[in-house]
């Protein structure tokens, strides 16, 4: 009697199963992984399985050990596949089910940012992202490297706006809007902007923002947004991550996600309400601040921050007179 229990229960769900994965155009892997996540813990069938992912039993064999050797808790017994646990916190193309294609994973590069050059110069569509679980050359502001360890996040948005080159810097301040939502949303902590591309907490850095553009004649041609994201993973000196403030792991998949469906809902916006919501998520809006040399080593004089100014500039208070600086023109100290 529990034997048939048991089989119907399976039966069940892999019924509902076959409407869902139809309504998908999936990869054998990403088609594998969704059904054993649904049916975890019990176990299905190599026949069941190929069936509905319209595949041969060796096509599910190759797609379990491939799994299997990616890190996946795939068990394979007389009555089938089944997940160990659910555990786990990957970021592999076929994580993201039937948007696996607008993912490239790397398990180690020099940086995201010049994988994703080589593929916008390939014609890569917008909406692609690339990740990597580490970075040997994490490229932060000025030519600083940022440090980008295991249980990290560090990946870079490419994306292809229908925009003249003047107006390249609402891109990035809606990706600078959106990490800081993020970070928000998964520490539960508020997270600020700090001009002109890092995200904090408590007065610590947790994630940089950089930019990279092509663009012909006055029209961007792609613009890829480059986000390096201290989540479980220990940053430089002064620096937090997020699971210290949440108080356990953070899922990388679960930010990524959180990011993109966040900037996608900006791209949208009107230049005014990006900026309104800029300034009100910015670190200490109105601030005395040190302005210095990009490197840091000449100060060239004090002033108080009075908000942005065009083209991502910000316009300070100096000696009595509002000025505007670009990124590549100053650095600034609280």
């Amino acid at each position: 009697m529990w034997l048939s229990g048991y089989l119907t229960e399976v039966s069940v769900f892999v019924n509902l199963i076959l409407i869902m994965v139809n309504e998908k155009t999936l990869s054998t892997k990403a088609g594998l992984l969704e059904l054993l996540r649904e049916c975890f813990p019990l176990p299905v069938s190599g026949e069941k399985l190929g069936r509905i992912l319209g595949k041969s039993r060796v096509a599910v064999w190759k797609a379990a050990l491939s799994l299997r050797e990616a890190g996946y808790p795939v068990l394979s017994a007389e009555a089938g596949y089944r997940l160990e646990n659910m555990d786990g916190d990957f970021l592999y193309p076929w994580e993201f089910g039937a948007e696996e294609k607008r993912f490239r994973h790397w398990a180690r590069t020099d940086s995201t940012m010049n994988r994703a050059r080589e593929l916008a110069f390939e014609g890569t569509e917008g909406g692609t992202v690339v990740i990597s679980e580490t970075q040997s050359a994490g490229r932060g502001r000025n030519g600083r490297n940022w440090v980008s360890g295991p249980g990290g996040l560090f990946f870079t948005l490419i994306e292809r706006p229908v925009l003249p080159l003047e107006d390249r810097y609402f891109v990035t301040m809606a990706a600078h809007i959106a990490l800081a939502r993020t970070i928000s949303y998964i520490t539960g902590v508020r997270a600020r902007i700090r001009w002109p591309n890092d995200i904090y907490i408590e007065n610590k850095k947790v994630a940089g923002l950089l930019s990279e553009l092509s663009a012909e004649g006055d029209r961007l041609s792609w613009i890829s947004l480059g986000a390096g994201v201290n989540l479980n993973n220990q940053g430089p000196r002064g620096s937090i991550n997020c699971s210290s403030v949440r108080g356990r792991p953070v899922s990388r998949k679960e930010t990524l996600l959180f990011f993109v469906k966040a900037f996608s809902t900006l791209t949208g916006a009107a230049p005014k309400e990006l900026g309104g919501i800029w300034r009100s998520m910015a670190e200490y809006p109105e601030r005395d601040v040190i302005l210095t040399c990009p490197n840091h080593k000449t100060v060239l004089g004090r002033g108080k921050i009075k908000g942005l100014g065009k083209g991502g500039s910000i316009r300070i208070l100096v000696n009595g007179e509002i000025r505007e600086f670009s990124p590549s023109a100053i650095s600034i100290t609280y």
